[in-house]
């Protein structure tokens, strides 16, 4: 996920599937989350427009990537396209 956090933590976007390797290079610098993560009880689906609920892992929010991403939003406010990962800052 994508997020900004001018005022609070909000996830604007979500990233194709990870090729094997950049997972493994993201997985590396990821730690579990603690209580009171700012997503906590937040349900995430496959596609914007979805009812499948995914299983999410939450992480402590201190890992910074690239990403590659267009900017096209639909009337919602959504990003239009997955965010791609370029590779750990």
């Amino acid at each position: 996920m994508a997020a900004t956090t001018r005022t609070a933590a909000c996830a604007i976007g979500r990233t194709v599937r990870l090729r094997p390797d950049a997972a493994r290079e993201a997985g590396e610098h990821l730690a579990a989350a603690e209580p009171g993560h700012p997503w906590m009880g937040a349900r995430f689906a496959l596609t914007w427009v979805s009812c499948d609920v995914l299983d999410a892992i939450l992480v402590r929010p201190e890992l910074v990537v690239e990403i590659s991403a267009d900017t096209a939003i639909d009337r919602g406010g959504a990003l239009r396209h997955p965010l791609r990962f370029s590779g750990c800052a």
